[in-house]
């Protein structure tokens, strides 16, 4: 019989069964996630590579030439990891999609942002779309870079063994 089977999902649920039974998994034991609050920046994990601006598929080489917030080539990408040589770039027009997740996060952000001082602190608009812009002023080298490692971590998975794989003998 071709079609849909409740059993395809078998292995999802017991994935899931096993992460919220066990007494250490931090919905059941949040005491486990006070003590690791960074427990879901670990290498190997998608949001390492994110928020450190890791190769995707070795989370050791850089992906851009300088630091996080740093304004001297902001948007200058490395063309490969240094590491496991990871080609950044596999075709023209490679990073149009990150444009929309900028766009997506940013959008609700802002909204966000506006929205928390304006009605739960009670500030002027003025004084809140001011902080907003100041912010993004600040941040807008962060959030493009941000953009480009959730697009690229959307096509490259983690490969423990790929410096030695792919990297330089």
């Amino acid at each position: 019989m071709n079609g849909f089977r409740i059993g395809d999902f078998g292995f999802q649920i017991e994935a899931l069964a096993v992460y919220f039974c066990n007494p250490q998994s931090p919905i059941r034991n949040p005491q486990s996630a006070i003590r690791n609050p960074i427990i879901l920046f670990k290498k190997s994990s998608k949001a390492y590579s994110i928020f450190q601006l890791k190769c995707p598929r070795c989370h050791e080489g850089d992906t851009f030439e300088t630091g996080s917030w740093s304004f001297v080539k902001p948007f200058d990408m490395l063309q490969e990891c240094p590491r496991c040589r990871l080609n950044y770039f596999p075709e023209p027009g490679y990073y149009y999609g990150a444009m929309f997740i900028s766009y997506i996060w940013t959008g609700w952000f802002c909204l966000l942002f506006v929205l928390f001082f304006h009605w739960i602190l009670a500030w002027s608009q003025a004084v809140a779309f001011g902080l907003l812009i100041a912010f993004l002023a600040i941040n807008f080298v962060y959030i493009f870079r941000i953009s480009r490692l959730m697009w690229i971590n959307i096509n490259v998975g983690y490969d423990p063994d790929a410096i030695s794989k792919y990297g330089e003998p």
